[in-house]
């Protein structure tokens, strides 16, 4: 909601802008993206029209630091998959339906300088499994279909994009039954009724609050520093953690064991991790 009210005050106050004592009106609008900067909290509102794209450049106060108008880019390029602005410049990653192109944009806030690239992107054959971002990059997490290969990808602040794949061929995981263990795609493709999506691991932001909805999840992803936590609660026993290195590209496996109590059809358990604790329950 808080997000929501922010945008709506964003929209109302970028229709009528003043940029270096001239006003810019924004009318026939076809788009709007609203860009986080979480560790500063400052922000970028893009409004979209037939001729122009105003960029309007917010501080922590939502203030309004600058306003400019910028021309479009190649329309074919309609998909803003990933972005991340630090120090005033800001990388926006565009790619088209088809997704075999990206389309990098640098647009420097106090200098309004722009400068473009392209760059062959692929994400044929790719299951989207969850997205985030710290200080220095945005991540697509991907699992390449019928394999049980997590393929990541990652959008630096510097305009650089990086492909490499994590390769869990080797790996177990469990649901009740332990003695028929699933492979990494057989797990995340399952669904219960807390987790009806397949194919989906809900990321927890541990710097804003978690909605009940979200943290009953049973497939769930943090991060810490460089460090992605997943984790996966089909068994009552135990919670498997899988976690993987961003900088080093490397992954740890491991169980921890829940609370023990008397098995039934109805025990249910699940697990939340928050700053260096797991917490487990169990009924």
């Amino acid at each position: 909601m808080r997000n929501y009210l922010f945008l709506c005050i964003l929209l109302i106050q970028t229709f009528l802008i003043r940029a270096q004592s001239n006003e810019i009106f924004v009318d026939n609008l076809e788009h709007t993206y609203h860009l986080d900067n979480k560790t500063t909290e400052e922000s970028i509102l893009l409004l979209k029209t037939k001729e122009n794209t105003v960029v309007s450049y917010y501080d922590a106060q939502h203030q309004i630091k600058k306003s400019f108008a910028i021309n479009n880019h190649d329309s074919s390029f309609k998909n803003l998959i990933a972005y991340s602005f630090d120090k005033g410049v800001a990388q926006l990653f565009w790619s088209t339906s088809a997704k075999k192109t990206l389309f990098i944009q640098s647009i420097n806030l106090e200098t309004q300088e722009i400068t473009e690239k392209e760059e062959t992107y692929n994400s044929k054959g790719l299951l989207l499994l969850t997205e985030f971002s710290n200080d220095s990059s945005y991540f697509i997490i991907n699992l390449r279909k019928n394999t049980n290969v997590i393929v990541i990808h990652e959008f630096k602040n510097d305009g650089t994009f990086q492909e490499y794949p994590i390769d869990l061929s080797n790996e177990k995981f469990y649901t009740l039954t332990p003695t028929k263990p699933f492979n990494l795609q057989n797990i995340l493709s399952k669904t219960t009724s807390e987790d009806l999506i397949p194919n989906k691991i809900q990321f927890i932001d541990q710097k804003q609050s978690t909605a009940l909805s979200l943290a009953t999840k049973l497939k769930k992803a943090y991060l810490k520093e460089d460090q992605l936590i997943i984790t996966f609660d089909f068994n009552t026993n135990f919670t498997d953690i899988l976690t993987i290195d961003l900088d080093r590209k490397s992954y740890e496996k491991k169980i921890v064991t829940k609370p023990k109590i008397a098995y039934s059809s109805k025990t249910s358990s699940n697990s939340f991790i928050h700053d260096d604790f797991i917490y487990q329950v169990k009924a």
